[in-house]
């Protein structure tokens, strides 16, 4: 599930999104790499112009397919098959 992330710094805000090109690599890779990344404003202006810019990358309006609910699927049709 995509999400964006906003808390509270003592400084101003941290969002934190995923790479959207990192979770592709993910999904067609063995290796994982953490697709996290954290971004500081002191300003709330500045932080919700960043969201405006990012969300509709890290937030995306097709469906995307759930790795984790993708490997349930896949490991309960083989506890079946048992």
């Amino acid at each position: 599930m995509a999400c964006i992330r906003i808390e509270r710094a003592v400084n101003g805000f941290t969002v934190c999104v995923d790479d959207p090109e990192v979770v592709k690599s993910n999904q067609k890779s063995d290796s994982w790499k953490d697709p996290s990344r954290d971004y500081v404003f002191e300003e709330m202006s500045s932080m919700l112009k960043f969201i405006e810019l990012v969300a509709d990358k890290a937030l995306p309006k097709e469906n995307t397919v759930d790795s984790f609910a993708d490997a349930f699927k896949t490991a309960s049709e083989d506890d079946e098959e048992d």
